[in-house]
């Protein structure tokens, strides 16, 4: 059975997002870090999404995230 969340980029914080909950089950302040822990619990990351900014955008002022997924036996 799949479990899925998302890691969005939100005020400057990473925040991590499961299908149970609104709110941020957790957060970090770098990326490399909010990138790494989920990948060590074992999710699998694709993205980021979206795959390109607009010009002169940067991911602060834009929607951006990562997918996470975890198929649990």
């Amino acid at each position: 059975m799949p479990q899925y969340a998302w890691l969005e980029l939100h005020g400057g914080m990473w925040n991590l997002l499961t299908d149970k909950s609104k709110d941020a089950a957790r957060k970090w302040v770098y990326k490399n870090i909010a990138l790494a822990v989920p990948k060590d619990e074992g999710l699998v990351v694709s993205g980021p999404y979206p795959k390109r900014l607009a010009v002169k955008e940067t991911p602060r002022e834009r929607f951006y995230g990562y997918g996470l997924m975890r198929t649990v036996h």
